[in-house]
């Protein structure tokens, strides 16, 4: 699975970024991450299942996180390119995630960055392709591939 590889080490990355603003500061108990995913697709269903396996795998390693629990909240979109999309970003920003994983069409994640970006909470898509997409426009973007 080609994201398999990449979603544990975006996750780390994510996480030691949220921590290295603590300073002196004692860091949280649980850093919240979020995946927005149409789960009844071919993109969604590999999604997930990396997904939750890269979660589990840092959570069960004392020696990665040394106490810090990475709590994964998933939304399911429904294929919806408004409402779902909206509402699944409203609900996981009120959860407090640091980071968005997903989602796949262009169109979604341009909806979803500009809010992503707005609240400066990064977006991270391995699905979207349009080259419209770009830092330059959406500073809390990312696009892998």
């Amino acid at each position: 699975m080609r994201c398999g590889l990449f979603v544990p080490v975006f996750i780390l990355i994510l996480v030691q970024v949220e921590l290295y603003g603590f300073g002196d500061c004692q860091p949280p108990k649980v850093v919240k991450i979020a995946a927005l995913f149409t789960f009844d697709s071919v993109i969604g269903r590999s999604a997930k299942t990396a997904i939750e396996a890269a979660i589990y795998d840092v959570n069960n390693d004392p020696r990665i996180l040394e106490g810090i629990r990475l709590n994964l909240i998933m939304k399911d979109l429904n294929c919806s390119a408004f409402t779902g999309a909206i509402e699944a970003v409203f609900q996981v920003i009120e959860e407090e995630v640091v980071a968005i994983i997903g989602p796949q069409p262009s169109s979604i994640a341009r909806m979803v960055s500009f809010i992503a970006n707005g609240l400066q909470v990064p977006l991270v898509s391995f699905a979207a392709t349009d080259p419209t997409l770009s830092s330059l426009e959406y500073s809390y973007f990312l696009r892998t591939r």
